[in-house]
Formats: structure tokens, C-alpha cells, sequence
């Protein structure tokens, strides 16, 4: 944190702030919306009920958005919101609790993804064709990993594109095109949970060490250019899913990586200021 008291109290309720916190609130909402999403899907993939060895993979966007949310409000106390001399052990003591704890919910999370699209192996293709799904009336239909649509005599005959069925239970289908989609979705879930938890690693460590001073400028630099790399990751994966209609999954990520340029402006004027007390 690189302000004076009174620029501080300033910068608390300054537009840009208000901007920011409006962002963080975004992500808020949209940690319910996957709640919703996956609890729609959750009934339908689990009709008995969800036990709990199966939570992280009925629910692992909503975890790992939950600890993500809690996880970026701690950087940004940390790195904007309290000023350094107000960081005192006690206080770095508790961020670091709860920061084990997002941790540890995200890579139960990453962990969930993993089940995800393991699970897609258990789909079987059936000895029937699209052109049948008017026998399946009463079922579900999967678009992609978490959409469905029940199956019914109005839609029956425009539900799926061509090719065989695959059916998951007696309960869920799909066609080779939709399930191919699922398979792609649940990668691209994969990757971007590695991604941003390389991300976040990264800063952690550039954290810690601007905490002890400014960084070399090869540091810095070096830094910056593998999370430059990650962050192209990330947009790429963003774009992948809004071409494939995600919209829900496309907007959450948009909204993270403007989030985290908030961090990585927090950061990079804190560099600055750790240099101009180091001259």
C-alpha cells in the first residue's frame, strides 16, 4: 500500500474504487448464478441426492468461485485497503489462515473438475440413433455439462444434431456432437483451474517478496511476462467458451481477469512505491 493516510481515505471513495468494488460484487452474483446452474444440474445428475463424497463434483464451480471471491478480497486488503504499517503480525497471521483455506478450496475444486470429466467415461452409446429420442420422452437432454432439457413430444425431433445416442443411467442422453462438446468443456474447466492457480501462486510469491522490499528489475520483469502468458491463457479460454454459447462461464471469466487487473495494478504501484523508499 503506497498512500498517506489522507490519500488513502481519498482513494477509498474515489470512482476508480467504486468501479472496483462494483466488479467485486459481479463476482458475488455470479457465485450464486453457478450455484443455481449446478444445483439444477446436480438434480438431474444425482436424482437420489448428492452425497458428500460427490459435493466437489456436483458443485465445483461454485467452491471454486467462493474461495476465489474470498481469496481476491484478501489481496486486495493486502495490497491496496490497509496501509503497511497497519499489516501486523496478528493480522497477517489471520490472512494467512484464510488464505490456506481458499487454497485448499480450490484445489478441492481443480480436484472436482478432475471427477467432472472423468465421469464423462461412464456416458455408453446406445445401439439407437437421434432419429429415436421420441422413445425417450420423459428423460434429459445434455447440451453440455451443465445444461439439460427434458425430452418431450414437442422437442423430441429437434433435441439432438446426428449420429448415435449415449446414455448416462436411464435417465440422461446425448448425442456424439453435444457429448463430444461436454469433453471439450470439462478440458477447458481443467486448464483454466490449473491457470489461474498458477496465477495466484505466482503472486503469492510476488506478494511475500515485495513485503520485503522492491523487486530487481529482472524480477520484475520475469514476473510479469509469465503472467502475461497465463493471463493469454485465460482470455483464450474465455473466448472458447463464449463461441460456444457458455455464456455464464464466458462472463465469469471476463469479470475475474478485469478483477485481477485491479490486483496487478495494487501490485505494480506498490513495486513503485517500495522503489521510491528504497532511493
Amino acid at each position: 500500500m503506497h498512500t498517506t493516510n489522507d490519500q488513502h481515505k481519498d482513494s477509498l471513495i474515489s470512482p476508480f474504487q467504486w468501479f472496483k468494488y462494483a466488479v467485486y460484487l459481479l463476482l458475488v452474483i455470479n457465485t450464486i448464478a453457478f450455484y443455481r446452474e449446478e444445483s439444477a444440474a446436480a438434480a438431474l445428475m444425482h436424482p437420489e441426492g448428492v452425497d458428500w463424497g460427490g459435493i466437489i463434483n456436483a458443485y465445483a464451480a461454485t467452491i471454486d468461485t467462493a474461495a476465489w471471491v474470498v481469496l481476491l478480497l484478501l489481496f486486495e486488503l493486502e495490497t491496496w485497503t490497509i496501509p503497511d504499517a497497519k499489516l501486523t503480525p496478528t493480522i497477517q497471521l489471520v490472512f494467512k489462515g484464510l488464505r490456506a483455506l481458499c487454497y485448499s478450496s480450490i484445489v478441492y475444486a481443480f480436484y472436482g473438475y478432475l471427477q467432472s470429466w472423468q465421469e464423462l467415461s461412464q456416458w455408453q452409446s446406445l445401439a439407437t440413433d437421434v432419429s429415436q429420442l421420441c422413445n425417450y420422452i420423459g428423460n434429459s437432454f445434455m447440451y453440455s455439462l451443465e445444461r439439460f432439457e427434458l425430452i418431450s413430444a414437442t422437442n423430441c425431433r429437434t433435441l439432438g444434431d446426428t449420429g448415435s445416442l449415449l446414455a448416462l443411467g436411464n435417465e440422461l442422453l446425448t448425442d456424439a456432437s453435444h457429448y463430444n462438446l461436454a469433453q471439450t468443456l470439462a478440458i477447458a474447466d481443467v486448464l483454466n483451474s490449473a491457470a489461474w492457480i498458477l496465477v495466484v501462486c505466482i503472486l503469492e510469491v510476488e506478494v511475500w517478496l515485495l513485503a520485503r522490499g522492491p523487486l530487481s528489475t529482472s524480477a520484475f520483469r520475469s514476473i510479469k511476462f509469465i503472467k502475461l502468458a497465463l493471463y493469454g491463457t485465460l482470455i483464450a479460454i474465455a473466448a472458447f467458451w463464449g463461441f460456444y454459447g457458455e455464456f455464464i462461464d464466458f462472463w465469469d471469466a471476463f469479470v475475474w481477469i478485469v478483477a485481477f487487473f485491479f490486483i496487478e495494478n495494487n501490485v505494480a504501484q506498490w513495486q513503485e512505491e517500495k522503489l521510491e523508499h528504497a532511493v
